[in-house]
């Protein structure tokens, strides 16, 4: 990755910016997002003794993640992949149309491109190329690191940008269908959650789906479990749950 990616980054995000106010403003949130996922990247390739080749197309991989979130904003006012279309599979398309892995060999643009695809999904399919399976895996963790770092943000300030939570109400408490999901353990799909408290609760499974120990490890340090309970109901489904996330990160 080069400073004239980065450029190219912040042009293509400015040309979506115009309308002012509210849109600017998430336009703005999601370039510093992936600015701050490209340096997680790098953190974890470190870490996890990823060098090379393999670290520079981490660092392609964690640019583009997030493309289509800027039309997908500028379109629907929302983040909300249901409401729009998916973002992971937009933000390939994009970045493959538009040139974006153009200097890359074909394999190489390939597993970025898959990366970038599966990088939101529920999980991670069989089958990827090694690249891919390594760049997907590396991009879930370093996303993950830093979304709960945009939503414990939010949470000291909720009523400025509740497009954070997808506009989910504020008011509403965990409803019975995450509440069930969380006590088994299952991820929370978006189209079921009702309420902010369901899309902040069901990050209390995030860690589970975590690929590398640096990433775990950071998930205890930084404290993000025990942060985010204090914005939910302490229950007894809440609070298992969260010693649960503890648990698995400890490694």
């Amino acid at each position: 990755m080069t400073d004239d990616m980065i450029c190219r980054f912040k042009d293509y995000a400015a040309g979506f910016k115009g309308a002012g106010g509210f849109c600017d403003e998430n336009i703005d949130l999601k370039v510093e997002h992936t600015l701050r996922v490209a340096s997680e990247m790098s953190r974890l390739c470190a870490a996890e003794k990823i060098r090379g080749r393999l670290a520079d197309l981490a660092l392609y991989t964690a640019m583009l993640h997030d493309l289509s979130r800027f039309s997908q904003f500028k379109l629907s006012g929302s983040f909300n992949d249901a409401e729009s279309f998916d973002h992971g599979d937009r933000s390939a398309e994009i970045a493959a149309a538009e040139g974006w892995v153009s200097d890359l060999e074909r394999p190489a643009a390939e597993a970025v491109l898959t990366a970038v695809c599966w990088h939101n999904k529920p999980a991670v399919p069989e089958g990827l190329s090694p690249d891919a399976m390594l760049l997907t895996k590396l991009i879930r963790d370093a996303d993950k690191l830093d979304i709960f770092n945009v939503l414990l943000r939010h949470l000291a300030h909720p009523e400025e940008n509740p497009a954070v939570t997808f506009s989910l109400d504020p008011r509403a408490g965990v409803t019975p269908k995450i509440a069930a999901a969380i006590a088994e353990g299952r991820q929370a799909a978006h189209r079921d959650m009702r309420s902010a408290a369901d899309f902040i609760a069901a990050k209390l499974l995030w860690p589970f789906d975590l690929n590398f120990d640096w990433s775990k490890r950071e998930f205890l340090r930084r404290d993000y479990i025990g942060k985010l309970m204090e914005h939910l109901p302490q229950d007894e489904v809440l609070l298992a749950a969260a010693d649960r996330a503890r648990e698995h990160c400890r490694v």
